[in-house]
């Protein structure tokens, strides 16, 4: 009987060294989860702001350059129009100076 009872102390030593290496091994690995997750945390508020930063940046962009093609558009119509109004006039004095050379004939 006193075999067992050793044997059951010596099993109960044991299971209880193993327990408090169980919970020593579970505590640190709950301490790196928590770290880890509270850098997986900051890493993806730094990204989501990041990305809403870019957001804001490549919609200002567009707006800007609308603006300037909207302009140069402006630009374009003018200057085409200007070359028109050019053209029509020197076929109008070509015109006038072909009838004078004919009625000069």
């Amino acid at each position: 009987m006193l075999e067992r009872a050793q044997k059951a102390e010596g099993q109960a030593a044991s299971l209880s060294s193993n327990q408090r290496e169980l919970e020593q091994s579970t505590k640190k690995s709950l301490a790196e989860m928590s770290t880890q997750l509270a850098e997986a945390q900051r890493d993806k508020a730094k990204a989501e702001s990041e990305s809403n930063a870019l957001k804001s940046s490549v919609g200002s962009m567009k707006e800007s350059w609308a603006r300037e093609v909207k302009g140069l558009r402006g630009e374009m119509k003018k200057a085409d129009e200007g070359w028109i109004q050019e053209r029509d006039e020197v076929l109008a004095k070509n015109a006038a100076l072909l009838k004078l050379v004919q009625d000069q004939s």
